[in-house]
């Protein structure tokens, strides 16, 4: 194993910031025996963690589900997969008429309206502080979105309504050229066709000489399943969404009982077996 792609809420993260010490020791454990540790998230650049991003060794970072990748020492983003104009404002007309709130990606950093982050909870958001610590206010998100369509990273819209959200998803994963995902329940997050944490895990190889059977990813919603499916073994943990554990070669504890130290420690201990 020579690489270990990590999703970080609700997969190696205890709560939206806190790495517990025995996962933190395991990651240091895999980057001091030389293999490539990742981030794979569906988060900007600008809302990633501290406790993950500044552990010495740590080189890429997949963001706002492989549609932006970073290379973390220098702060440099080395591929990035912009939504074509075009479907910004098919994303707009589909949805701007319906009680849903968008969070948009735009260099690094999340945006959204100011009534949203000021009370995001009619939008089935029960975590305000980490929206009000992560998104930066525009008066009008649409006009936002016009005005920078030809830059946008990614486009999510949040709704409580679940009859909505499942129309609004099957409307959007119509059009020809986004990738449409999602990691809890209410949310649907778009990027462009070409992205996909898969598609960032398979070009952070290719640059590192790494074959995708010699990686292994972990994960725990529907857009981590593709990265699942996609390396030589996949983890989810056993908090998972229904699609994400069907996609998974191996189940492990939850989040909140060091599901992804269990799995790293796992592979270390096969490593070193394999090396004897």
């Amino acid at each position: 194993m020579k690489c270990i792609a990590l999703d970080l809420d609700g997969t190696t993260l205890y709560d939206d910031k806190f790495l517990t010490k025995r996962t933190e020791n395991a990651i240091r454990a895999a980057l001091d025996k030389g293999i490539q540790v990742v981030i794979a998230s569906g988060r900007c650049m600008d809302s990633l963690p501290d406790s993950v991003t500044q552990i010495p060794g740590i080189e890429y970072a997949i963001t706002s589900n492989g549609a932006a990748i970073y290379h973390l020492p220098t702060g440099k983003c080395l591929l990035n997969y912009p939504i074509s104009p075009k479907s910004v404002e098919q994303i707009i007309a589909l949805a701007s008429e319906h009680s849903c709130a968008f969070e948009v990606f735009y260099e690094g950093k999340a945006y959204a309206e100011a009534s949203y982050i000021k009370n995001p909870a009619p939008y089935g958001i029960s975590h305000a502080e980490y929206v009000q610590r992560t998104r930066s206010s525009v008066p009008d998100i649409f006009s936002f979105m016009r005005t920078h369509q030809k830059e946008l990273y990614g486009v999510d819209i949040l709704t409580a309504d679940e009859a909505l959200y499942d129309i609004l998803y099957q409307d959007i994963s119509r059009l020809p050229d986004v990738y449409v995902t999602s990691s809890v329940k209410g949310r649907i997050e778009t990027v462009s066709k070409k992205a996909g944490k898969h598609a960032g895990l398979a070009y952070i190889l290719k640059r590192s000489g790494i074959l995708p059977e010699e990686a292994a990813s972990f994960g725990n919603a529907d857009n981590d399943i593709d990265m699942l499916r996609f390396a030589g073994i996949g983890f989810a943990v056993k908090n998972a969404s229904p699609g994400c554990l069907a996609a998974a070669d191996k189940i492990l504890p939850g989040n909140r009982e060091d599901g992804v130290a269990v799995g790293i420690e796992e592979l270390l201990h096969l490593n070193v077996r394999h090396q004897k």
